[in-house]
């Protein structure tokens, strides 16, 4: 069985008898989401500078295929959390709102599978990561700061507001989540980096707090009550913290 997929590669080795290769007959077909490079251009008097720019630039082009992808390579995969980053670079980049328009509703859809939001959409992939749900109010706030789509975020608001309740089921008595089982809790840092931090991610959280996962549950319900307020409803006040609740953060 044949596979017709594109390929990554950063250089080809062609090998045979000299009098074969003509390198006119060799080509390599680029492929990625159309970008106007034209509207986001940097130049500067350091060369370094100008070739750090020129590699950020170039991930977010090619890693933004028929939809944001993790990489051109390997799972090719539009990652949640991996969209947080890219999505907004993309749009300072292109001036083009459209795949992340198109990337919020992928995963506004995949609630229809688990209502806390998968973390790969579309696709097979049945991964959940946490703080990937968690980041996806924030991507719809920063698309509606670049874009003035306020029909586009009413429409998801109550998307996000499901996320919020999904993810309270964890809340203990000082308003942060404990136990968050049924998702991974990801820490995206190396083993040999952690100086003992962090627990192996191969064990489930059972007691305590991830402090990670709570930051960025913090965060999301920022962002839930900025898009309430822009909405024109009410916000949320903050959980009181108990006096005397144990706190146990991992």
């Amino acid at each position: 069985m044949s596979l017709y997929d594109y390929k990554a590669f950063r250089y080809v080795e062609v090998l045979g008898p000299a009098a074969s290769l003509e390198t006119d007959s060799f080509a390599a077909v680029v492929r990625h989401y159309p970008l106007d490079e034209g509207r986001c251009r940097f130049q500067s008097s350091d060369s370094v500078l100008d070739q750090i720019w020129s590699i950020c630039a170039n991930g977010v082009k090619y890693g933004s295929q028929e939809n944001f992808v993790d990489c051109p390579s390997r799972e090719k995969g539009q990652y949640l959390g991996d969209n947080t980053v890219i999505g907004h670079a993309h749009m300072y980049l292109s001036g083009d709102v459209r795949l992340v328009k198109k990337a919020l509703g992928d995963f506004a859809r995949s609630t229809a599978v688990c209502e806390g939001m998968m973390a790969v959409a579309p696709g097979n992939f049945m991964q959940e990561i946490a703080d990937f749900s968690l980041q996806w109010p924030m991507q719809l706030w920063q698309y509606y700061q670049f874009s003035g789509d306020e029909a586009f975020l009413r429409e998801m608001a109550p998307v996000g507001e499901g996320i919020l309740a999904y993810f309270d089921k964890y809340k203990n008595g000082a308003g942060l989540l404990e136990s968050v089982v049924e998702k991974w809790n990801l820490v995206d840092w190396p083993d040999n980096l952690r100086d003992g931090y962090d627990f192996p991610l191969t064990r489930p959280v059972t007691e305590g707090c991830h402090n990670v996962v709570n930051a960025f549950y913090y965060g999301c319900k920022q962002t839930m009550n900025a898009i309430r307020e822009a909405l024109g409803q009410p916000v949320e006040e903050p959980d009181p913290i108990e006096e005397g609740v144990p706190r146990s953060i991992l």
